[in-house]
């Protein structure tokens, strides 16, 4: 779980740079960054020794599947805030 959410965290930051070049809205940073910094703060409370995984998860699939999941999240919760503001600033 440690892993997961460090990366969770990584990929909010690469999900603020993503759609920082696309809409050039500096308010997305005042939002992404304190929380990525947050969720990587609250990773780090989780136990870090390793089990190991069962036979049925030792897959390449696995690493592609956590990638796209977590990176997907990260992006989907940056665009709720730039989606909120641009719905905001349009009126």
């Amino acid at each position: 779980m440690f892993e997961f959410v460090t990366f969770f965290g990584m990929m909010l930051i690469l999900a603020f740079i993503i759609l920082y070049f696309i809409y050039r809205i500096e308010l997305l940073g005042l939002f992404a960054l304190p929380i990525a910094l947050l969720v990587i703060a609250y990773a780090s409370m989780y136990p870090k020794e390793l089990s190991p995984l069962v036979p049925s998860l030792k897959s390449h699939w696995l690493y592609i599947h956590v990638t796209t999941v977590a990176l997907g999240e990260a992006i989907l919760a940056v665009s709720f805030i730039a989606g909120a503001y641009l719905s905001d600033s349009s009126n």
